[in-house]
């Protein structure tokens, strides 16, 4: 009986040398940014970058979210960075109802590759909004589809053409399919991801014309954080929706009305009319702006954050 018990014993002698191991590899260290502190831990592999590119890269993120939440997300987050392994940068992930991200960093990442990445800048977002169930997936993945490319341009990281060009590309796949339902019925990835997007890219164009520009999809998220609406908080959808509304104001209540149109039905939009009245289009493979298009103005306010257009909106259709 005690001979048969040797080898657990070694083999948990061997699981307790390797964990130590990989324990000796890994850092902590802290990242102030205004209003929170994010914990940082790296391994199991050493850091591929300089710790100084990890906490800029860090800053920047936090403050690309600032740019359109007015603050971060939650007063403290645990950031877990995978070292080692191949590829770059790639993996981000939340963890529900609580401040946990984790990013994977892989052995080929470079300090360029950090300054052009998007990837913490969406799993800081999420920090920032309501933790909502299965069936309201687009609202979250979303927001943080439409709001990263947004947020990095406001703070100068992200080239405003290659905004639009990727929501030119992306938005597409979130048009419904024959047999797709609403945005609460279809959980497909184009539906959940650039479906959400989608939805939010309307709910911002029409806050932004029904107040001449004086309000924003801004004003909504940052009415759902003053409520008490981050990661921490298992909100429905209906809540998260409800505080949007009350924090644009107005009486609009542009995400309830836009919800009730497409949750439950498929709804299709002319996107190609709707770039034109933002005025975005393609010419020679590169993206082309019209300064004259009825929403032009509106176009510059999404990525300079700016409150009132240069010009009169014009009125919705």
């Amino acid at each position: 009986m005690a001979y048969a018990r040797r080898p657990a014993a070694k083999a948990l002698f061997l699981v307790a040398v390797l964990a130590a191991g990989l324990e000796a590899r890994s850092e902590t260290f802290r990242v102030a940014v205004p209003g929170a502190t994010i914990v940082v831990t790296t391994g199991p592999g050493a850091p591929p970058v300089p710790r100084g590119a990890l906490a800029t890269w860090i800053e920047n993120a936090a403050r690309a979210v600032t740019a359109v939440f007015g603050r971060f997300g939650v007063p403290e987050a645990r950031l877990d960075l995978r070292t080692g392994g191949p590829g770059r940068v790639h993996g981000g992930h939340t963890d529900d109802l609580v401040p946990h991200v984790s990013v994977a960093l892989g052995s080929g990442t470079t300090p360029a590759d950090l300054s052009a990445d998007w990837v913490l800048t969406h799993e800081f977002i999420h920090l920032a909004t309501p933790t909502l169930r299965r069936r309201a997936a687009w609202f979250m993945e979303g927001a943080a589809t439409y709001l990263e490319p947004l947020a990095r341009a406001r703070i100068g990281l992200f080239d405003k053409r290659e905004l639009w060009a990727g929501l030119m590309e992306g938005l597409p796949n979130g048009l419904p399919l024959a047999g797709d339902g609403g945005l609460d019925v279809t959980h497909t990835w184009g539906r959940t991801y650039w479906g959400g997007a989608l939805f939010f890219l309307l709910a911002d164009l029409e806050i932004r014309e029904k107040s001449g520009g004086r309000r924003s999809l801004d004003d909504a998220f940052r009415g759902i954080l003053a409520e008490g609406g981050d990661v921490r908080a298992g909100w429905t959808l209906e809540e998260a929706l409800a505080a949007g509304d009350r924090g644009v104001g107005g009486g609009w209540n542009v995400l309830s009305r836009l919800h009730a149109a497409q949750g439950r039905t498929a709804v299709s939009v002319d996107l190609e009319a709707l770039f034109r009245r933002l005025g975005v289009s393609r010419a020679g493979g590169r993206v082309v702006f019209d300064d004259e298009a009825p929403l032009a103005a509106i176009r510059r306010a999404l990525t300079s954050g700016e409150r009132e257009p240069a010009q009169p909106a014009a009125p919705a259709p």
